[in-house]
């Protein structure tokens, strides 16, 4: 009996820990497949050809505005519960995101956004992604329930 239990307690432990490591893979996941939409956006405007900043441009903004608004929506208020300085940091610069991209936007609009205004977007980008794989993508598996966890995988995969 207490070899089934332990069996049975190992098994669940196990589960929830590949539970975690699923969700903090998938979130590195996003964080990289952005960076890569980023690099890709670059390489449009490098090669000056100004039809395909703009698509380019475009799907980035949209993707961006998407994982912001999950991480503001799923991940930030259980956050603040934790931390509600880091999280409210977090959401003031995810605002700040938001205003930059929207900014860049209005030059990719009147063909004024050159590659060096991406590139510095992208360093600010790369900055958030960094602090936040370093503070909320650690604590978010470690700290909510497998159900929260599975929902919230779904929700990512949905972006």
């Amino acid at each position: 009996m207490h070899a089934t239990a332990t069996a049975t307690a190992t098994t669940t432990t196990t589960a929830a820990t590949t539970a975690v490591d699923r969700l903090g893979a998938h979130m590195l996941d996003e964080h990289m497949q952005l960076a890569q939409l980023c690099n890709q956006v670059l390489a449009t405007f490098e090669s000056g050809d100004r039809e395909a900043c703009d698509a380019a441009y475009r799907e980035l903004e949209h993707r961006l505005e998407a994982h912001l608004a999950f991480e503001d929506r799923e991940l930030l208020p259980a956050l603040a519960r934790i931390d509600p300085e880091e999280a409210a940091a977090l959401a003031a610069d995810h605002q700040r995101l938001r205003a930059r991209l929207t900014e860049v936007g209005v030059g990719v609009d009147l063909h004024a956004t050159r590659a060096h205004d991406v590139r510095e977007l992208i360093v600010d980008l790369g900055k958030h992604a960094w602090r936040e794989g370093e503070l909320m993508y650690r604590w978010a598996g470690d700290v909510f329930d497998e159900p929260t966890r599975r929902n919230w995988l779904r929700r990512l995969r949905e972006l």
